[in-house]
């Protein structure tokens, strides 16, 4: 059976191979991988179609095992930083819209909680990984336009997610509806790996067990 416990330790080995990726797709391989290279018996499928909201959707990583489907979601946030490892450069990118990668993260959460218990689907997760330390530290007074959306560290999140009243119509184009989730989830972030001293070279992760979540909210 893969749970979160089986997810951590993947992790944990998938750090030690893998410390730092080029992209979010990168990144979803290279777990995949590592993943089956643990659990052998396990079927393992990239980008596999399910239907999500009325039209042909895709998740990231999904598995069969001995009680059934799980479903992995996946983001890669990536604050700007040149990083060499066993030879091999890594030139990220800045993504420092965080408000978007934010409401764009509920969005996979709220959309496996409607995939648990449909489409044979028994577990769902959701992992962000990075290093930007601006998605788990707190900031500001609270009143910033993705303030509901935030991850930091402690945070406890539920119910009904929207834009604050300073966010501008263009901040929200494309991303104009509320996510109402089901369940209550707790920020809790692991570190990932240390490449560098300075801003950019740590990463963590967030895993977030959505069929857990669900029950905490309805305990």
């Amino acid at each position: 059976m893969l749970g979160t416990t089986e997810i951590e330790v993947a992790m944990a080995s998938l750090a030690r191979w893998r410390p730092v990726f080029h992209s979010e797709a990168d990144f979803q391989f290279a777990l995949a991988w590592r993943l089956q290279e643990l659990h052998p018996n396990i079927n393992i499928r990239l980008e596999y179609p399910v239907p999500l909201e009325g039209e042909r959707g895709a998740i990231d990583v999904w598995l069969h095992d001995a009680i059934g489907a799980a479903v992995i979601e996946l983001k890669y946030w990536t604050w700007k930083a040149s990083l060499n490892v066993k030879e091999e450069p890594f030139l990220l990118k800045d993504q420092s819209r965080r408000v978007w990668a934010r409401y764009d993260f509920w969005k996979d959460v709220a959309r496996t909680e409607t995939l648990i218990g449909k489409e044979n689907t028994a577990r769902g997760y959701v992992i962000a990984l990075s290093n930007d330390e601006g998605h788990w530290k707190p900031a500001g007074d609270g009143s910033a336009a993705d303030e509901a959306f935030r991850l930091f560290e402690g945070r406890v999140v539920g119910g009904t997610l929207d834009w604050g009243p300073s966010a501008g119509r263009g901040t929200r184009r494309g991303r104009e509806v509320p996510h109402s989730l089901v369940g209550h989830y707790e920020m809790r972030w692991q570190n990932y790996s240390n490449l560098a001293s300075g801003k950019g070279g740590q990463f963590r992760y967030l895993l977030l067990d959505v069929g857990a979540g669900i029950a905490k909210a309805n305990a």
